[in-house]
């Protein structure tokens, strides 16, 4: 279960975020040919830099993902897609994998209507890791968030981090991952 920290796109045009573009993260469509090497990868792309090249790049990501084996989760062409499990059966074992993140633009995330990221909000988090928990022996969570964005980095979590993992927990997670 990996971050993929930014979008595959070919789009150059960046979404204003008061940061250099330098800081906007992508690859190219090619990177699938590495990353189909691995079948059982699951990836995350909810987080900071999913929405760098706006919904072209969400959209792109979606287009080159959908005809391969890479297993994703936090992304959809609509809400229910963006909180959609990725749920991976290894010798009778389900491992559900779901992902949420709030360091975007509101726009930027999912709705019943529209593409984007799957937010990171309690009833999101709760309805998501019930669904899963039904279907899987394993639930695996990851949240990407920060109290303040600007802080120090920090290799423990911050206040926000535990209350979502707490909550993650109490709601039935097996594990939560940070990012």
């Amino acid at each position: 279960f990996g971050n993929f920290e930014g979008i595959i796109t070919k789009a150059t045009t960046t979404r204003q975020k008061n940061l250099p573009s330098s800081f906007s993260l992508r690859s190219d469509a090619s990177i699938v040919n590495f990353l189909e090497q691995f079948p059982l990868l699951v990836l995350s792309f909810a987080n900071n830099h999913s929405a760098d090249f706006g919904f072209t790049g969400i959209n792109d990501t979606l287009r080159t993902l959908e005809n391969t084996q890479i297993g994703y989760v936090g992304i959809g062409r609509n809400n229910d897609e963006a909180l959609a499990p990725r749920i991976v059966e290894i010798n009778g074992v389900k491992i559900t994998f779901l992902a949420f993140t709030d360091l975007l633009p509101e726009e930027y995330y999912a709705t019943t209507t529209k593409e984007g990221i799957a937010r990171l909000s309690p009833e999101n988090f709760k309805e998501a890791i019930k669904k899963a928990r039904e279907v899987s022996d394993f639930v695996i969570v990851s949240i990407h968030t920060a109290a303040d964005v600007n802080a120090v980095p920090s290799r423990a979590p911050d206040d926000r981090e535990r209350l979502f993992s707490r909550l993650a927990i109490t709601e039935g997670a097996d594990i939560v991952v940070g990012q």
